[in-house]
């Protein structure tokens, strides 16, 4: 393809073919020569807006709407593809997309497609647009933190695509079908919607980073501290077996799907998560001041500020 925007007829027969109108907020279907979406949201409803990127880019979209009390109505997407590149590559970008959107029921409602001299990889960025009734507030003092979801599910998802003939050689394909789990792991807007109605308050996506930086996270905005138990957070032991192989973090790995909350109920909302399938954990209690405090049975250590995802060893 030739830098700049693609042309109509790529447009058309790449993109504008590949993607399918669903749901009832979208009113207009994309197509060339309609450069605006046109959406109808619930009156007296507030506008929730979100950025994201990379391979479950939807999913996150979906999953930081979701942890704000929110629904998601649509998403637009920018692709951005090196000079030169094939067209069928374009095509395997849009339907990967759609086949997300199909997944979580949200269609795609415009967005921009153009090959450029200043990437050597397809860039995409997925624009979340969603809607809220509700506010959530913020964490508190004396609340219990709740990490709902395995982490690592979609850091060690994609180790195992990159990785498989090396995780092969020493397990079996059995492990390796256990630590990926299943596609529903890596939306998190049914913990959200159980969480809320179960009374927790905060919520925070575990995506980039993992628990690690999502904790980091709910302290910065909430201007609280924390005491975290190591041992209770919950994690597949073959999840943690193949990061062994490759000397990584599962703390600190991709966990799309993953949802940290708090609660002054927070059995409450462990019991409602676990009777409907959902591992979930009370996994420590937020404190005032600013430590934030990993126990790993005697041993006491403060968390540092985030680092890089472990996925970047991998690129």
């Amino acid at each position: 393809m030739k830098t700049g925007k693609i042309s109509n007829t790529v447009l058309k027969r790449s993109v504008l073919k590949r993607i399918r109108n669903r749901g009832e907020y979208l009113k207009a279907k994309p197509s060339v020569g309609s450069d605006c979406a046109v959406l109808s949201l619930p009156q007296e409803s507030r506008v929730l807006l979100t950025t994201t990127s990379g391979r479950w880019a939807v999913y996150e979209a979906l999953n930081n709407i979701s942890v704000k009390g929110g629904n998601l109505a649509a998403v637009q997407c920018s692709i951005t593809l090196p000079e030169h590149s094939e067209e069928t590559e374009l095509k395997d970008i849009v339907s990967e997309l759609e086949r997300q959107c199909e997944y979580v029921g949200v269609p795609i409602s415009g967005g921009h497609t153009e090959a450029a001299y200043y990437v050597d990889k397809p860039v995409v960025h997925i624009t979340g647009v969603g809607f809220a009734n509700e506010y959530i507030q913020k964490a508190k003092a004396g609340q219990d933190i709740i990490a709902a979801g395995y982490i690592g599910v979609s850091g060690i998802r994609t180790i195992s695509k990159l990785k498989e003939q090396e995780i092969l050689k020493l397990y079996s394909a059995d492990v390796l079908d256990k630590a990926a789990g299943s596609e529903a792991e890596l939306t998190a807007k049914d913990k959200a919607e159980i969480g809320f109605r179960a009374g927790a308050s905060y919520m925070h996506d575990m995506s980039f980073g993992g628990i690690w930086a999502a904790l980091w996270d709910m302290a910065e905005y909430c201007n609280v501290g924390f005491q975290v138990d190591f041992k209770t957070i919950p994690v597949r032991q073959e999840i943690i077996e193949i990061c062994e192989i490759f000397d990584i973090n599962p703390y600190q790995l991709e966990s799309v799907g993953g949802v940290l909350m708090t609660s002054s109920y927070g059995s409450a909302v462990v019991e409602q998560l676990l009777n409907n399938g959902i591992p979930a954990a009370v996994i420590g209690r937020v404190t005032q001041g600013n430590q934030k405090i990993i126990r790993n049975q005697d041993e006491i250590r403060y968390l540092d500020s985030p680092k890089t995802d472990e996925l970047v060893k991998f690129k």
